[in-house]
């Protein structure tokens, strides 16, 4: 099996906050896979399940998060062991963040 360095943007979600509403997150995992479509189920499912239990869901006004695949990587061996990727956890931002973002 396979070790893939994945990187997803949800979308969709709409949580209140202090300044603008977080409109998106990102989200880093390694994940051991036969191949790229396996790892990519694999992640989808362990993030649905994981923003599921989280507190996030009660509080979205919005849908639940679409994933889009920001980048994937296919480890070496040898460089698997030097990678790191959180184990849980989501980095949130709001779309005027997404939008200064793109347009620089």
């Amino acid at each position: 099996m396979a070790l893939f360095d994945i990187e997803v943007r949800g979308k969709g979600i709409d949580l209140p906050s202090a300044g603008d509403p977080i409109t998106g997150l990102l989200a880093r995992r390694k994940v051991r896979a036969r191949s790229e479509g396996d790892a990519l189920d694999k992640l989808k499912l362990a993030l649905t399940r994981e923003w599921q239990q989280g507190k996030w869901q009660r509080r979205n006004r919005g849908s639940a998060p679409h994933f889009e695949v920001e980048s994937l990587t296919r480890l070496p061996w040898w460089k698997a062991p030097f990678v790191r990727a959180p184990k849980r956890g989501f980095d949130f931002y709001s779309l005027e963040e997404e939008t200064s973002a793109k347009a620089a």
